[in-house]
């Protein structure tokens, strides 16, 4: 058998491997707001030209969404999102499993570290897009470098996943830049088709262009606008933290809530930056005989720190592309200078990290609800109320129980009737209980003085006027403030008496809800506001 047809059988076999850890987890995996968010945006949009305008408050580019709105048109199902989420990380685990340069035990260990596997794997996000495209860069670069047409289409397609791949997108263009001026025969072989490196070039820009028109928010924009340019020690401390955070994704199994938590929070923020930096130094020192490979890590590095601190925060999702970074320049500097055995090791080491990472949060999402909206739509259909007018508060947390009902509700925040949220300056993030009251009085109008009412917290009480008869109390599971009250609102004649109900203070089971065990928790600690980008 030969390196290569060994090699093609060691990638199939990672990669079954990883479609059946990864499928148990996506069939137990209950999705979240940001997840159905994609999906709704999609399914309820009529052609791509509508889609791209829904889209104009979310921040990101557009191609995750448009395969999202193709399957779409097969389906209602949101779970069809899940299965193509899927099938492009097990592409990614391929690619990396069959071409990567390293050891088939660092092969191996990447397939099953926390990122591919669990936040890139089972939770299905755009990243994963970005994932595959960075690991197809690296390839076809790594096998064919003067393969400039290819190497600017993926980079064009990177641009178009989200806001941190298309930072990566920028540095990787710059590095091979960078790289062709310094080899003499790059510079002859472009010379000899240089419509080859323009073409390659003009798609890029165009395509990167085109992202930052769908990235920029309208001026109605009410999430993540506006930039942090003034100088905060703290905060420079807090974002160098990310480093650790990302190469070093131990969740925290002892907080609030394990997901989006670091055990190294523990240390303090100017302890776990000291790691950061440390990192940032050992990953220098293993690629400084490659000139292009460490420009690519020190510049790409610098860009996600100071996009951190200018623009948003974020939580490990977006951290993790400096681990993404790292891998990246491991993989390109491979072979070109310096010591392979060093990098060896250090990614291995990293990723033994991350495969205990991976297995603390897999089989959290195997025991535990990842999101209590599933059963708040069980809960719904079991007690008759899911083709019943609903009014919900608080829009963004309640949005992904329509997903899961395939219908709208009627957003209190916003006073819109849909199933995606517009992250507008039109909707209010948190209404006061008066203006609660006040809007659900607007809602009862319409519906013939009857409602459902989902709540992610205990509701105010709205007068005698209103009989609020408490459903059902589901409790979050592992996606912060996802908990929901489910209640029958009842607009009463004047003098006619409250029927009986339970109180809106006492705890009603969970009726219909998830077979899989609550775990009943304050929410976790937010490490940024808005729809969580």
């Amino acid at each position: 058998m030969t390196a290569d047809s060994g090699r093609g059988r060691f990638a199939a076999a990672v990669t079954f491997a990883f479609l059946a850890v990864a499928g148990l987890g996506i069939l137990r995996h209950e999705m979240w707001r940001d997840e159905m968010q994609a999906w709704m945006l999609a399914a309820d949009s009529r052609s791509p030209a509508e889609l791209l305008h829904n889209m104009r408050y979310e921040g990101h580019p557009a191609l995750w969404h448009l395969l999202v709105f193709a399957i779409s048109r097969f389906t209602r199902r949101p779970e069809a999102m899940q299965l193509l989420h899927l099938l492009v990380a097990a592409a990614s685990v391929w690619l990396f499993a069959r071409f990567a340069p390293f050891s088939a035990r660092a092969r191996a260990l990447f397939a099953f570290g926390y990122f591919p596997l669990y936040e890139y794997g089972i939770i299905s996000r755009n990243y994963a897009l970005g994932v595959l495209l960075v690991l197809a860069f690296c390839a076809v670069r790594s096998a064919r470098p003067r393969a400039w047409l290819a190497q600017g289409a993926i980079l064009a397609a990177l641009t178009q996943t989200n806001p941190y791949a298309w930072i990566l997108s920028a540095v990787l263009a710059t590095m091979a830049v960078f790289d062709g001026l310094r080899d003499a025969e790059a510079r002859r072989a472009a010379a000899s088709r240089p419509w080859q490196p323009v073409l390659a070039a003009a798609l890029f820009a165009a395509a990167g262009g085109a992202a930052v028109l769908q990235m920029l928010p309208p001026a109605d924009g009410g999430y993540a606008v506006g930039w942090r340019s003034w100088w905060d020690a703290n905060g420079a401390v807090t974002v160098l933290a990310t480093v650790a955070h990302a190469d070093l994704p131990l969740p925290d199994v002892g907080s609030f809530a394990a997901w989006n938590t670091s055990l190294l929070w523990r240390l303090g923020y100017g302890p776990m930056a000291a790691v950061g930096v440390a990192l940032i130094a050992a990953a220098a020192a293993s690629l400084r005989r490659t000139p292009g490979a460490l420009f690519l890590y020190l510049s790409g590095t610098a860009a996600y720190l100071a996009f951190t601190y200018c623009k948003y925060f974020g939580q490990l999702r977006h951290h993790g592309h400096h681990f993404l970074l790292l891998v990246a320049c491991l993989w390109l500097a491979w072979g070109k200078g310096g010591s392979d055995r060093g990098r060896e090791a250090l990614l291995t080491g990293l990723l033994l990290v991350h495969l205990a990472a991976g297995a603390v949060l897999y089989s959290l999402d195997l025991g535990l609800p990842f999101s209590a909206s599933k059963a708040a739509a069980e809960v719904l259909r079991a007690n008759g109320l899911a083709a019943a007018p609903i009014a919900a508060t608080q829009d963004n947390l309640v949005s992904p129980v329509s997903g899961y009902l395939g219908r709208p509700l009627y957003f209190l925040e916003s006073r819109n009737l849909g199933r995606f949220i517009l992250w507008n300056k039109q909707r209010l993030e948190r209404l006061s209980a008066e203006e609660t009251c006040n809007r659900l009085r607007e809602w009862l109008a319409r519906t013939g003085g009857a409602t459902v009412l989902m709540s992610t917290r205990p509701p105010p009480t709205c007068g005698p006027e209103l009989d609020m008869a408490l459903v059902a109390e589901v409790p979050q599971g592992m996606a912060p403030r996802e908990r929901y009250w489910v209640l029958v609102v009842r607009e009463l004649a004047a003098g006619h008496q409250a029927s009986a109900a339970p109180s809106l203070t006492s705890t009603a089971p969970c009726v219909a809800a998830s077979s899989r065990p609550p775990r009943r928790r304050p929410p976790s600690p937010a490490l940024a506001s808005g729809n969580g980008g």
